[in-house]
């Protein structure tokens, strides 16, 4: 049996195996979790401020297992309990986790890191087929290797994005609320804010139009989908989710851009409780009010957060 298409998802990448020499240098995470995703690590380490984070291995009711990253603490590996309640990043296609570390400015921070500066409760998602997520609780039957029996590859490599939408979504969602009620750090059951990139804008659509009772009304605060390959009509969108949840409904669908100029309350700033991470040396660590060295025409990551924090308010429903 052979089939077409996708033979391998992000499997090109080469992972680092040094996780001893990692930790002994002072990154922040278990030498498990660090074997077990040693990309993420290093890119943890070296882009994302060295905040302190766990990895948990996600089931889906299909029987897929994925890794969902919970960053946890700050880069001396000390728990601060969040402000403003978890946020999750949905990566998009042809791309995972990993894809929240690329930026232009390499004085910055990855944005997922700048969120948790900005007193969020990070969880960065890996969607099933890559790299870091190619389990399944069936692997007879169901096996992401190519080299393996030609039957259980098919088998494993045989969905779409409707999947993703049906499954791993819900699936990070119930796993995110279940381990903050669980936790003992005094969290509680807020809804999740969520930021998809590309074709994780399309997944998330599916899982709304799947469960719009469950996810207005128990799991999602507010959306952000950047650069979104499908953008729906305001109708559109609260015909899924706005006829439930009718005191707290946030939909909000943004592209942005370089050229993009939105004004703020001149004291927001300073309203805004945020974590610090400090600069040290030469590394790419820096806080979220620092200034940076990209052209004026560029955006950063300050503006971004600025940006969403704004259309946020614009786009809150009563």
């Amino acid at each position: 049996m052979t089939c077409t298409g996708t033979t391998t998802y992000m499997g090109e990448m080469t992972s680092p195996n040094d996780c001893a020499g990692l930790i002994a240098l002072g990154a922040n995470v278990s030498l498990e979790d660090c074997q077990a995703m040693p990309l993420f690590a290093y890119a943890q380490f070296d882009i994302g401020g060295n905040l302190a984070w766990r990895r948990y291995v996600v089931t889906t009711d299909d029987g897929y297992e994925l890794s969902l990253v919970h960053i946890w603490g700050d880069e001396n590996g000390n728990f601060s309990p969040d402000i403003n309640g978890p946020m999750l990043f949905l990566h998009g296609f042809f791309t995972d986790g990993l894809a929240w570390f690329d930026i232009n400015d390499p004085d910055d921070i990855g944005l997922t890191s700048q969120m948790w500066v900005a007193s969020y409760d990070v969880w960065i998602a890996f969607k099933r087929g890559t790299y870091y997520s190619q389990g399944h609780t069936d692997p007879s039957n169901y096996d992401a290797d190519a080299t393996g029996d030609p039957t259980a590859y098919c088998n494993y490599w045989d969905f779409t994005y409707d999947q993703i939408g049906l499954y791993d979504i819900p699936a990070f969602l119930s796993a995110i609320m279940e381990i903050r009620r669980d936790s003992g750090e005094g969290l509680y059951c807020d809804k999740v804010n969520i930021v998809t990139h590309t074709t994780g804008a399309a997944e998330l659509m599916v899982t709304l139009n799947e469960y719009p009772t469950e996810a207005a009304a128990w799991f999602i605060e507010s959306i952000v989908n950047l650069s979104p390959c499908l953008i729906p009509t305001i109708e559109s969108v609260l015909a899924m989710i706005g006829q439930t949840s009718p005191d707290r409904r946030r939909i909000l669908n943004v592209t942005i851009d370089a050229d993009s100029d939105f004004e703020e309350d001149e004291d927001s700033e300073d309203e805004r409780e945020s974590r610090s991470l400090k600069r040290e040396g030469n590394s790419k660590r820096r806080s979220l009010s620092g200034s940076g060295s990209g052209s004026p025409n560029k955006i950063s990551k300050q503006a971004l957060y600025n940006t969403l924090k704004y259309i946020r308010s614009l786009l809150t429903y009563e």
